[in-house]
């Protein structure tokens, strides 16, 4: 490993394999050395920008050599029909195989996402196998590469998220949306696993194909309510409560050990230690002082005890961030704990994300109403919930088709067990995935 300094501003550390990259830059953002306004990565460089204060190599080579990467590796299924792959019997060819010899080949091992470039959402995958390797670039670049063709080159395989001019060779055609830079939704990235499952022509033009979009159905749990382990057999994202707002400490162990064994993604769901109203009440100017420092004191002390996924306020917290109020209190406390923060496109909550260096995972609500710009409609007024089953299935579609990462209930509801199971089955019988587990090939 090399660090050189190549401007003011800025350093670089090379000598990683780009199979490292994702993770050294992961446990370089865990904390941030004194001066350090950034660490981002290349293909096989890490560049860190700012002005670091003495010492900082040291902490490079510690972080560096600190405990292996925890981040849950996430997997992606992707299915491909070859048949439409412009230069898939020039890729053969230049393979010295047959056809179907090349779809195994691209098919049977996942790759991972070592980089993500060239365009918004575009992920560099491989490697692939060592038969495919030779096959280079194209001699000219096509002017325009359609969205969802399947490409290889030189050792990498990658889907193109949106058309665009493309260099590489086109081995098949996907339905699945990886990407959608204009809503903010990226679904592939550094680290994760892509596995390519071949599809027939007739497969992928009937009707009945499924695009295996991913969409997490996910829901307020670890509040004390009894049916919430009902809810956990239908959700694979929780909003798991810290024992303030409602729940208690032995509440959200179990709680996390549940959804931990079932495979779902975890959230931390702080919320302001209201009981009587269940957290959906600001704080006034004499309580303002206690609830924020009781918020910031449940983070701290859980963030170590479980392996967190993302960031979801609770209730009042929630619209109090969502509208730009207590950043000054908990921005620096996200950054610090530099996991993603979960709300609604329609709020500040995507600019309190990118000011704490963190991503945005966009949800929508299943049984909330919700105004045609995206934002809910407040408690108490006609239309904020959803009753009847019939409403909440056809909004969680709707709501999914909007490139979310979450459709999300509410585990207090008494018919959120129901809701959950109705909410699972409708979104899968329309072409999502809402599992925790990938599904089977076909």
């Amino acid at each position: 490993m090399k660090i050189e300094r190549v401007a003011e501003d800025l350093n670089l550390i090379t000598g990683f394999e780009s199979s490292q990259v994702a993770s050294a830059v992961r446990a370089l953002s865990r904390e941030l050395w004194p001066g350090v306004k950034d660490v981002t990565a290349a293909w096989s460089t890490l560049a860190v920008y700012g002005q670091p204060a003495a010492g900082w190599q040291d902490w490079v080579h510690n972080s560096l050599s600190a405990a292996p990467d925890r981040r849950r590796v996430h997997s992606h299924v992707i299915e491909v029909c070859y048949e439409l792959g412009q230069d898939g019997p020039g890729i053969s060819a230049q393979a010295g195989m047959d056809f179907d010899q090349m779809v195994k080949l691209h098919s049977e091992t996942p790759v991972e996402c070592l980089a993500v470039g060239f365009q918004p959402g575009f992920g560099y995958l491989g490697p692939v196998a060592p038969a495919l390797a030779c096959v280079p670039r194209r001699n000219s670049p096509r002017g325009r590469v359609a969205a969802g063709s399947v490409a290889l080159a030189a050792g990498h395989t990658a889907v193109y998220p949106s058309s665009s001019p493309g260099g590489w060779n086109l081995i098949g055609m996907t339905r699945r949306v990886t990407a959608n830079a204009e809503r903010g939704y990226f679904g592939v990235q550094t680290g994760d696993l892509v596995r390519f499952v071949p599809v027939s022509l007739a497969e992928y033009q009937s009707e009945q194909a499924s695009p295996l979009q991913r969409v997490w159905i996910s829901a307020d749990v670890g509040e004390g309510m009894p049916w919430e382990r009902e809810v956990l057999a239908h959700i694979s994202a929780a909003n798991i409560g810290l024992g303030e707002h409602a729940g208690n400490e032995l509440q959200t162990h179990a709680t996390i050990a549940a959804a931990s064994k079932r495979g779902c993604l975890i959230g931390m769901h702080p919320g302001y230690p209201d009981r009587e109203g269940f957290g959906r009440r600001s704080p006034n100017p004499e309580e303002q002082e206690l609830w924020l420092d009781a918020v910031v004191h449940q983070m701290v002390k859980w963030a170590p005890h479980a392996d967190w996924d993302f960031i979801k306020p609770h209730g009042a917290l929630f619209h109090d961030l969502a509208s730009g109020e207590v950043w000054d209190v908990f921005g620096p406390l996200i950054e610090s704990i530099g996991l993603p923060l979960v709300g609604l496109r329609a709020s500040r909550l995507p600019e309190l994300a990118a000011k704490c260096g963190v991503p945005f995972w966009p949800e929508g609500y299943a049984e909330r109403g919700m105004r045609p710009d995206g934002s809910l409609i407040p408690r108490g007024e006609p239309g904020s919930e959803l009753h009847s089953e019939r409403e909440v299935v056809d909004q969680s579609l709707a709501v999914a088709h909007q490139m979310v990462k979450f459709v999300c209930l509410h585990g207090d509801r008494p018919d959120a067990p129901a809701l959950a199971s109705a909410v699972r089955s409708h979104l899968m019988e329309n072409g999502f995935w809402s599992d925790p587990d990938e599904p089977a090939s076909p």
